[in-house]
């Protein structure tokens, strides 16, 4: 089992609200997101995410511990296509806000900082497109990690 299931698994995902469906569809939703490989198929399961821990630039309570399996899942190998739908949806998340609870961003953006390391190791190995999503990610958590990814890829 990679780390990224293990923490799903271990979520009680009961104690978050969330906008649709219930907290083990939510988990269902992201193991099969995470492990897919498949371009067409992570795009339908992008609306397994899409209206339950985001929607329209809105970020939902559902988001904070799938923030956490997002960021979990990149320490496991993972196909690069899956690894960037992975990214994007981590951006998306701290890109949003919330009306109903304005620190909800806030405790997303901090349990993602935690992994800035990991995403600053990504993208210095990164290069072309994957590499550009990883810098604009670091971009939204720490301009310092971005600045030091590029520093570091161009002394390689």
């Amino acid at each position: 089992m990679t780390l990224a299931e293990s923490l799903t698994r271990s979520t009680d995902w009961s104690r978050y609200a969330l906008q649709r469906g219930t907290g083990d569809e939510l988990q269902l939703a992201l193991l099969e997101f995470i492990s897919s490989d498949d371009s067409e198929r992570l795009s339908e399961l992008w609306w397994g995410l899409e209206g339950v821990i985001f929607s329209q630039n809105t970020v939902y309570r559902g988001a904070e511990p799938a923030i956490d399996v997002l960021m979990a899942s990149l320490v496991d190998d993972r196909p690069a296509i899956t690894r960037a739908w992975i990214i994007e949806a981590i951006r998306f998340v701290l890109s949003c806000g919330s009306i109903e609870d304005p620190e909800l961003p806030v405790r997303c953006m901090a349990r993602a900082r935690l992994g800035g390391w990991l995403l600053t190791q990504l993208a210095l190995e990164a290069q072309g497109p994957d590499r550009k999503g990883l810098l604009e990610l670091l971009d939204l958590l720490d301009p310092g990690l971005e600045d030091l990814a590029r520093s570091g890829a161009e002394k390689t």
